[in-house]
């Protein structure tokens, strides 16, 4: 099956069969469940869910795992196609949650340590350097005193 990319920056309410709308704005796709069921699958593009690539056609990575529909469909979007994987046990998709969290827990914590949030310090101008400032100042203004 082949989805026709719709670069959109709102998701519309209602969603056409065959079609994977993607919004660069609000990073994030949503396409109906190519199984036939009807079920809307909204899949967030960010560095800890789906990685979107686009060459013409729309890849996502990783495989879309439908596990909470009654259809339980699985598969890759590649090049704009659907190429279908199969279904995974109870216990394997519950090791991918548990990975998945991990590697997000992970990502976070790791960009947490490393961005500091303490300003930087403002350096004070020495006062010999302000009183020069506000003689030159005073002198332009017409007032001479000291």
């Amino acid at each position: 099956m082949k989805l026709r990319n719709a670069f959109v920056e709102f998701i519309p309410d209602e969603l056409e069969a065959g079609v994977l709308y993607v919004s660069m704005k609000y990073r994030t796709t949503t396409h109906l469940c190519p199984c036939g069921c009807g079920n809307e699958v909204p899949l967030p593009i960010s560095k800890t869910q789906w990685k979107l690539t686009y060459n013409g056609e729309v890849s996502l990575d990783p495989s879309v795992g439908n596990w909470s529909f009654p259809c339980r469909s699985h598969y890759f979007i590649r090049n704009g196609s659907v190429l279908w994987a199969g279904d995974m046990s109870d216990a394997a998709i519950k090791r991918g949650r548990v990975h998945a969290d991990e590697q997000r827990k992970s990502y976070y914590e790791d960009r947490s340590g490393s961005v500091s949030v303490q300003p930087e310090p403002i350096e004070q101008i020495a006062p010999e350097v302000e009183g020069i400032w506000l003689r030159l100042k005073r002198w332009f203004n017409g007032i001479n005193h000291k």
